[in-house]
């Protein structure tokens, strides 16, 4: 069972935005509502709450009058306010979303002047911005098409300006957008079994000639790293991002860094960028400080999981705990110790130091049912490695598996529980010792990289 929406999406808020929220209750119910008594409740005791805890030990004995379906009710109705606050805050965040809103609003009531004084004062903002950004030159065109499709007189007034403007507002946004997406093509494809020739080629035919360029060049050099990697270009893009800056906090920011750690990854596996070590540490650290991975720097136990699965698998030993100890407190998790105990456990065993990764993995509460999984599957493949040594142990250690599995087969989808199942009996063929294992007739298979890559290893034909 999930924890209510409301409590989730509080939990993914700032410390300083809970306490702007905390007043946004306060212009709706007062101090002593029946609302504001459990809103405080629920600021009390969120940070220790499971996903998995379930309603009544959410409550407590504080609200034990409360049926679970009316304490719903009230956490429903916190909800409906948490989303109008986060409309209006974004509004309040986003001039430019402002601006569009209002000139709506202005156009719909046939108030034409306020809405073309808005679109100016709109129009003036974003072109004084240098190398104005993805946001900017797509609110210039929604608001330029609400204004010249409507019964505003403006494009009478301004003749064949206004149709000019109007293409040459969609020519900078499409231009940009093609671009976005021409690069993210190319991507997918060096990741994924997926030819994205035609496509790119589709995308470039929007991309046209813009008067502003700037972050177009930057993704068109993304585009040629993933085809060819150049380390002088790649260089000065990386440079470019630490000492220069891409628009604090921008979409372009974001995206932009991420291709680059991926480049970083990616060359590094080819050979071709073998002096990165000082480079990875930089980008992590400049995404980690700008919230690339997250709205507010922080991320959760299973992205971060994910990332030290490439790290280590990518870096020495020694880079990737060290990965662990620089960044483990931009994790957001309810149980810190453990979710450090299982990143520390998957360096371990990725580096084959199977009794320290078995070490790591003893903790009785965890983050979620993913991150116990993770660190049972840790605990089991390092006992299946060392099995020889101690035959009972590893046998008690994947019946105890195969039985928590089976226990909590329903706290997950039908096709993860079938491809736990499916693990264990690939492991059992494993054990056998079978010179031939078809594990191509297991449509949902879990850990299924881990066994292909020790079958290769092992000259085991893989069918």
């Amino acid at each position: 069972m999930a924890l209510p929406k409301f409590i989730t999406v509080f939990n993914a808020l700032h410390e300083s935005e809970k306490v702007v929220f905390d007043k946004f209750i306060l212009r709706h119910h007062d101090t002593k509502s029946e609302v504001y008594h459990i809103f405080c409740h629920i600021k009390k005791v969120s940070n220790g709450l499971l996903p998995q805890t379930d309603l009544k030990e959410i409550k407590g004995k504080k609200f034990v009058q409360h049926s679970d379906k009316n304490f719903a009710n009230y956490l429903s109705l916190l909800y409906q306010l948490l989303e109008q606050w986060m409309v209006e805050d974004a509004i309040h965040h986003d001039e430019n979303m402002k601006s569009y809103l209002l000139l709506k609003g202005f156009q719909k009531r046939g108030l034409y002047q306020l809405a073309n004084k808005e679109y100016e004062d709109m129009t003036t903002r974003i072109h004084s911005t240098p190398n104005a950004n993805y946001y900017h030159k797509l609110y210039e065109w929604l608001s330029h098409f609400e204004v010249y499709y409507s019964f505003n007189p403006h494009k009478y007034s301004e003749g064949s300006n206004a149709v000019h403007s109007l293409h040459q507002t969609f020519i900078n946004y499409t231009s940009y957008t093609a671009q976005i997406l021409k690069t993210e093509i190319i991507n997918w494809s060096t990741i994924y079994p997926y030819d994205g020739t035609a496509d790119a080629a589709i995308m470039e035919s929007f991309v046209s000639a813009s008067s502003d360029t700037t972050h177009i060049q930057n993704f068109r050099t993304i585009c040629e790293l993933f085809e060819e990697f150049d380390k002088s270009k790649y260089d000065i893009l990386v440079n470019q991002l630490l000492n220069v800056g891409f628009l604090h906090g921008s979409l372009e920011e974001i995206i932009i860094t991420a291709y680059l750690i991926r480049l970083n990854i990616r060359s590094k596996k080819q050979g071709l960028n073998n002096d990165h070590s000082h480079y990875t540490k930089k980008l992590y650290d400049f995404a980690f400080k700008n919230g690339i991975f997250s709205e507010h720097g922080k991320v959760t136990p299973i992205t971060f999981r994910n990332m030290i699965l490439s790290v280590a698998e990518n870096n020495s030993f020694e880079f990737s705990i060290d990965f662990v100890h620089r960044y483990i407190h931009y994790v957001h998790s309810v149980t810190p110790e453990s979710t450090h105990a299982v990143c520390m456990a998957t360096v371990y065993f990725k580096n084959e130091k199977y009794s320290e990764a078995i070490a790591h993995t003893g903790h009785t509460t965890y983050h979620d049912l993913a991150e116990k999984i993770h660190s049972l599957t840790i605990n089991l493949l390092s006992w299946f490695m060392t099995r020889k040594n101690e035959p009972d142990i590893y046998q008690n250690v994947k019946n105890n598996y195969i039985s928590f599995i089976k226990r909590n087969s329903d706290k997950s989808s039908e096709d993860i529980h079938v491809g736990f199942l499916n693990f264990i009996l690939v492991i059992n063929d494993l054990e056998r010792e079978k010179s031939h294992i078809m594990i191509s007739q297991y449509k949902n298979l879990q850990n299924r990289m881990w066994l292909t890559k020790y079958m290769s290893q092992h000259g085991i034909e893989i069918g």
